[in-house]
């Protein structure tokens, strides 16, 4: 049987997901913010957040690289600092132990427009007057910092379903199975992979009691911090 959805909250947001460490003598990092940045273009002059160090900082952000254009694409990353950037899940520029101002390049990277890339970037930070901007060469020979309307995150790793019966197991599947919850006052989170791409997925909502299966339509784009609502045939 097929219900339909209503999506009421899009977990998809523009920006990186940014996380900000303080790092202790011994090295160990805690974490002191977690924001969205709307890109990587920053000169500290002054502490970002209350309990940072500007000599003393990690910083991470994660998401996704969405570009307008596809062709040969070159990363630039000018820095004073460490840094490493990774693409699609490999690591493009490794300089984390570093602390000189440079100016690193990742060139010959192919993009298709409209696909969505995981990329990181990690930052150390080890003296008192840290910047790092991430920029690029597009295909079209344009220089510019990676804007806003390319970079994309989640609001978080859960999707959430409401109008779902207690004790009904909710699944998300596209090729296969992604993840499962089960519902509790009428609502069902289903934790998602770490920085996953949209999902082309859908639901099957068992009745572990009937074994009844209910299944909605796919939906193209499923993200974390969705919430949705299932419809049912009255409604």
């Amino acid at each position: 049987m097929v219900v339909r959805l209503r999506r009421l909250v899009h977990g998809k947001v523009q920006g990186l997901l940014a996380q900000y460490y303080r790092i202790s003598r011994d090295g160990k990092r805690d974490l002191v913010r977690e924001t969205v940045d709307s890109r990587i273009d920053f000169y500290w002059k002054s502490l970002p957040f209350r309990g940072l160090r500007l000599d003393s900082m990690y910083v991470v952000w994660r998401g996704l690289l969405r570009p307008n254009y596809t062709g040969d694409y070159e990363l630039i990353l000018d820095v004073q600092g460490g840094v490493r950037l990774a693409v699609g899940g490999r690591v493009l520029i490794d300089e984390l132990e570093g602390n000189v101002e440079a100016k690193y390049i990742a060139r010959g990277l192919k993009l298709v427009a409209g696909v969505y890339y995981p990329v990181q970037v990690e930052f150390v930070s080890k003296n008192s007057n840290p910047h790092i901007r991430l920029s690029w060469i597009r295909c079209d020979g344009l220089e510019e910092i990676v804007p806003l309307d390319c970079l994309y995150t989640y609001t978080s790793y859960i999707v959430t379903l409401k109008n779902i019966p207690d004790g009904h197991r909710v699944e998300l599947w596209s090729i296969g199975k992604i993840g499962e919850g089960i519902g509790k006052r009428g609502t069902a989170e289903i934790k998602l992979p770490e920085t996953p791409p949209p999902f082309e997925a859908y639901f099957r909502i068992v009745d572990l009691k009937s074994g009844k299966v209910e299944e909605t339509p796919f939906v193209k784009d499923i993200w974390g911090g969705d919430v949705y609502e299932v419809i049912s045939e009255s409604s």
